[in-house]
């Protein structure tokens, strides 16, 4: 197979200046030698180009090249002969967006349950995998099963069993770092930008402990001061084009919870804590994109561990959370929830969060 160098201006754009191979074969729509069909991903008809995004995988490690299919018509059928071309993603990235999935999960001890992440990796594939309460420094995070998969970027903020949160991609990224809100001093923020200038916030916020009172519980008052530092940072430095994504310990609405009366007094849907994160969301214009794309209905992500079976009795609470910046909200989509994860071997008593970005 021949091999192709970037051509120059698209490494001045920014691109990765690296060797992509091109070829004219038969196309098949379900797969093409080389590629499994599950890395492809149809984007966009322009003009008479079909393109295909090729995503990473164990099989193909281009991440973020693009296969363009030049054909005069607008119908495939199945052999038909095409003329294909792998290219740099920055020669089509100006005429279309690049999707990416994105999930979020509380995983409660990242070494522990690294099975069920990997189970998550290569059952979902997300592009980006958000991880709150790793409970592990960063260093001791299991990183090669990871990379294996072809995640092989990683920002994270780590301590010894306790809070800690990593951003695990598949595309390239960098880190744009922390903040230390309410002066915990705990790993609760890491933030890190795609290559397509989308920067993600991923956070864990304080549960806030048994009593919804700061006089009595000290740990009540942290998470309280944790959002109004929150809401604070969005109102000095409004985000754009941005995604919010975390533990954040609230379900804010009454479909969020089984029992909206039943737990008003229950740390996590007190009036109190739902205010807060209502003026925390305002503040940065935030667009709750899973109820954007689910607008109705009881919806779950949390169901605690004291149930003997957690999904007869269903007394589930959400609050893990994807939101994005108005600039880009409308690009959000395929919000779902992984409830079957919460019954996977050793879970976590969250499940993760999906939701996709056309961007």
């Amino acid at each position: 197979m021949p091999s192709y160098s970037c051509p120059k201006y698209c490494a001045k754009a920014g691109a990765e200046h690296r060797q992509i191979h091109a070829k004219t074969s038969i196309f098949d729509p379900i797969g093409f030698t080389g590629v499994p069909s599950h890395s492809i991903e149809y984007l966009k008809i322009h003009d008479s180009k079909y393109v295909y995004y090729v995503k990473d995988s164990p099989r193909w490690r281009h991440a973020s090249t693009f296969l363009l299919v030049y054909k005069p018509d607008r119908h495939f059928s199945r052999g038909t002969r095409f003329h294909t071309k792998l290219v740099c993603a920055n020669r089509v990235r100006g005429f279309l967006p690049m999707p990416f999935t994105l999930a979020t999960w509380n995983i409660n001890s990242v070494r522990l349950r690294e099975p069920i992440v990997l189970k998550l990796l290569q059952e979902e594939a997300p592009d980006v995998l958000c991880l709150q309460e790793c409970k592990s420094p960063v260093e001791k995070i299991p990183t090669e099963g990871f990379a294996e998969l072809g995640y092989t970027h990683m920002v994270a903020r780590g301590q010894k069993g306790y809070n800690g949160v990593a951003i695990l991609s598949r595309l390239p990224m960098e880190e744009v770092g922390d903040k230390d809100f309410a002066g915990l001093g705990h790993a609760r923020h890491i933030a890190a930008r795609l290559e397509n200038g989308v920067t993600i916030h991923n956070f864990y916020v304080p549960a806030g402990g048994d009593i919804p009172d700061r006089e009595k519980n000290e740990k009540f008052g942290q998470k309280l001061d944790y959002l109004t530092d929150m809401r604070d940072w969005f109102h000095a430095e409004k985000p754009e084009k941005s995604i919010l994504v975390g533990d954040l310990n609230i379900a804010p609405r009454e479909d969020d919870v089984w029992s909206h009366k039943q737990l008003l007094k229950v740390v996590s849907h007190t009036p109190i804590e739902v205010e807060q994160l209502a003026e925390t969301q305002d503040a940065g214009g935030w667009v709750d994109i899973t109820r954007q794309d689910i607008p109705e209905g009881q919806l779950y992500s949390w169901w605690s561990y004291r149930a003997r079976d957690w999904d007869a009795a269903d007394k589930g609470r959400r609050l893990d959370h994807v939101w994005a910046t108005p600039d880009i909200s409308n690009a959000g989509h395929s919000s779902r929830i992984l409830r079957d994860a919460r019954g996977w071997e050793k879970p976590s008593d969250h499940a993760p969060v999906f939701a996709t970005f056309d961007l």
